[in-house]
């Protein structure tokens, strides 16, 4: 198995600190639940991560 990095590795610690300052919630599942993409095979790996944001909706 090979996995190409690139970036700076700060994108999901930045996202996780504009999600907590609006009071929502972020939540990662690997692998990737089979209930989110049926599309995908269920035989073998199922590679990547399927993240999840929520956010309070605004008060009026």
């Amino acid at each position: 198995m090979s996995q190409k990095v690139g970036g700076s590795g700060l994108g999901l610690t930045i996202t996780k600190g504009i999600v907590k300052n609006h009071g929502g919630t972020i939540k990662c599942e690997s692998p990737v639940p089979p209930e989110d993409f049926p599309e995908l095979p269920l035989g073998g790996e199922r590679q990547g991560a399927v993240f999840t944001i929520l956010l309070p909706t605004a008060s009026s």
